[in-house]
């Protein structure tokens, strides 16, 4: 169970701080979403006659063209956006909270994943990436239904969003209410439903570029606070030794009380 007792007990520096960084990310989210909607009215200008002197292959090619900028961003984003929203997407709430507590709880087993995780992403990078680019695809389902049938696209996403909503998602919003519960005094479920709504509505607004240019703050974010948070838990523990000490007295008395 989550303590919460000491939740909500935030300085006006630390309200400040929060009221901000959650600001500044809807702020580019609806930002990029104001922007594109713009750009997708703005090209017209003319009388209602336009729409009848385009022909159905030139309105497929804008609609792909539509679909392009939503889904990857109009293939415009800078590397380092999207290098930042790589490591965004991946490392969240649950890592702080629930990797770093099964860490010192269970070993350093359940880092190998992490640790391996760098390598599938060069792979994905060097070798499967031009080939989805030079396909002009989308997504991975849609890939899958080029090269194979429409019926393993389905199975595939299906299986994506499943695998996804159980293993990823439910996760991630429980790790980020129990941040909420502890800093700010909400109830999980409050906290999960403000972090669902928000993140929603500028994701479907904005499409993959408010995605992207919203995590780039959050990898700052990221980066930095976990720096902070290192730092001051070694001095709250009395140092890494004393962190060792601590985690191997802990881990012995595990294994004791299991014989029992």
């Amino acid at each position: 169970m989550v303590d919460s007792s000491s939740a909500g007990q935030l300085a006006a520096g630390d309200w400040a701080m929060v009221v901000v960084y959650f600001v500044l990310c809807m702020g580019i989210g609806l930002g990029v979403a104001y922007k594109n909607r713009t750009r997708k009215g703005g090209g017209g200008g003319g009388g209602g006659t336009v729409p009848q002197l385009v022909s159905q292959s030139s309105q497929c090619h804008s609609d792909d063209g539509h679909a392009e900028k939503y889904f990857l961003a109009g293939r415009e984003a800078a590397f380092w956006a999207v290098g930042a929203s790589l490591f965004a997407s991946n490392i969240g709430s649950e890592h702080f909270i629930g990797l770093a507590g099964s860490g010192a709880k269970v070993g350093m087993s359940v880092s190998w994943g992490e640790w391996l995780s760098p390598f599938a992403i060069l792979l994905l990078g060097w070798v499967f990436v031009p080939l989805y680019i030079g396909s002009g695809v989308f997504t991975m389902p849609e890939f899958l239904e080029r090269r194979y049938s429409r019926g393993l696209r389905m199975y595939y996403a299906c299986l994506l969003l499943f695998l996804y909503v159980l293993t990823k998602v439910s996760v991630a919003l429980y790790a980020g209410a129990v941040v909420l519960q502890q800093t700010v005094g909400w109830d999980l479920w409050s906290g999960a439903v403000s972090l669902v709504v928000g993140t929603g509505i500028y994701t479907a607004t904005g499409g993959m570029a408010a995605v992207i240019y919203t995590e780039v703050i959050q990898t700052v974010v990221l980066i930095a606070g976990g720096l902070i948070l290192l730092f001051i838990a070694m001095q709250r523990v009395g140092g890494f030794e004393m962190m060792w000490q601590k985690v191997s007295g802990r881990k012995q008395e595990q294994e004791q009380e299991q014989e029992q």
